[in-house]
């Protein structure tokens, strides 16, 4: 409890639509496959994953979805939103920062890059294992390259 453990969700889908004139009128949504997380100590992987922390067998999956945008500079809004993790909903925000947006030719498609954080408590959804103990506030990062699909706004 005196360093910051890092950990890293490798399965996860996100979602963005609305108009690039009106930031504030658009939607996400993001899913987590919570057994995919990667903290680089596969042992301790498990016991993250099982039912005194995580439960990934009986919550096997993280939910967000924005519920207002709120517009805070030329490149960075507060994105307001639920969380549903470990079977318990509660409000999030994230702290988001538009990083550009353009037409990659490696990928061939127009790409939008996004950085967030927000903080959480963690025992505001049930995972409370040495609350006290370790820390319960949990720092999120979000580094994101969304690709447009046509058709869809």
């Amino acid at each position: 409890g005196y360093s910051t453990y890092i950990g890293r969700f490798e399965r996860f889908d996100v979602q963005l639509s609305g108009q690039p004139d009106n930031p504030a009128g658009a939607r996400v949504e993001g899913r987590v496959d919570m057994g995919s997380l990667d903290i680089a100590n596969d042992e301790f992987g498990e016991t993250l994953m099982g039912p005194d922390w995580f439960d990934a067998a009986g919550f096997p999956e993280a939910r967000f979805q924005s519920t207002r945008i709120l517009i805070t500079g030329p490149v960075t809004a507060n994105v307001e939103g639920i969380l549903t993790l470990h079977g318990r909903t509660a409000p999030i925000t994230l702290a988001v920062t538009f990083n550009g947006a353009g037409f990659d030719r490696l990928r061939g498609a127009e790409v939008a890059g996004f950085s967030a954080t927000a903080e959480l408590d963690r025992t505001d959804f049930g995972i409370d294992r040495f609350s006290g103990l370790l820390t319960d506030k949990v720092r999120v990062e979000i580094e994101a390259e969304l690709l447009k699909t046509f058709g869809v706004t």
